[in-house]
C-alpha cells in the first residue's frame, strides 16, 4: 500500500517589500537569539554585562552578522535633542540588543530602549 507523501511547502513571501523586510528581520533576530543562547550556555552566569556583550558580539560576527557595540542614539523631544542613549548592540543596522546580567528573571517595569519612538528604524530585542 503506497501512501501519498505530502510535502508542506516552505512559507513563501510575496514580492511585497514589507514581507521581504519582515523575512529579513526574522532571519536576523533568529540568529541573535541563537547566539545569545550559545553565549549563555557556554559562559553560564556570574559575569558583568560587558563580558556577555563582548562574547555576544564575537558570536554574532562568527555567523556573519554586523554588530556594533555601544551604538549612540539621539533622543529628541519636540524637535530638539535632549540627550543620547547608548544601546549595547546594533545588529545589521536594524536590531537593537540590550544586555542585562541578572540573578533572577523578572519583568522590568521600565525598559528605556522599548520607549524609542516608532519613527526610529530599529527593532528592539531584549536579551534578559
Amino acid at each position: 500500500m503506497d501512501k501519498a507523501v505530502r510535502w508542506a511547502a516552505p512559507p513563501t513571501y510575496s514580492n511585497c517589500r514589507a514581507d521581504k523586510r519582515r523575512w529579513e528581520m526574522d532571519r536576523i533576530t533568529e540568529k541573535v537569539i541563537g547566539c545569545a543562547f550559545t553565549v549563555g550556555n557556554v559562559m553560564g552566569c556570574g559575569f558583568v554585562e560587558k563580558v556577555y556583550e563582548n562574547a555576544l558580539v564575537y558570536e554574532l560576527r562568527k555567523t556573519g552578522l554586523l554588530a556594533e557595540q555601544q551604538y549612540g542614539i539621539e533622543v529628541k523631544y519636540d524637535g530638539i535633542v535632549v540627550g543620547q542613549f547608548f544601546a549595547d548592540l546594533l545588529v545589521e543596522g536594524r536590531v537593537l540588543v540590550e544586555i542585562k546580567a541578572v540573578k533572577t528573571f523578572r519583568r522590568t517595569p521600565f525598559c528605556p530602549v522599548s520607549q524609542l519612538p516608532k519613527s526610529h528604524r530599529f527593532h528592539y530585542l531584549p536579551t534578559h
